[in-house]
């Protein structure tokens, strides 16, 4: 799996804007699974996440990979 940023900083206060697509677009436009997890939080206390891209049509690896992550992102 492939790790990377999830989003450009923490997230936006309210749902006039969700924040820039640019980090999760590409793997949609070219069929490979991802999967977006926390990793840690701001200084604000709010989450920043990372995701995780994996082959195409290994869904399961993907998953099984992104749970391990998190829990040890956790401890």
């Amino acid at each position: 799996a492939i790790l990377a940023p999830a989003a450009t900083g923490e997230a936006p206060k309210g749902l006039e804007f969700t924040g820039n697509p640019i980090f999760c677009s590409l793997w949609s436009l070219i069929g490979t699974p991802a999967i977006a997890i926390p990793f840690t939080k701001s200084q604000n206390g709010l989450p920043l996440g990372v995701q995780l891209i994996g082959d195409v049509l290994d869904d399961q690896k993907l998953i099984n990979i992104a749970a391990f992550a998190e829990g040890s992102f956790r401890k």
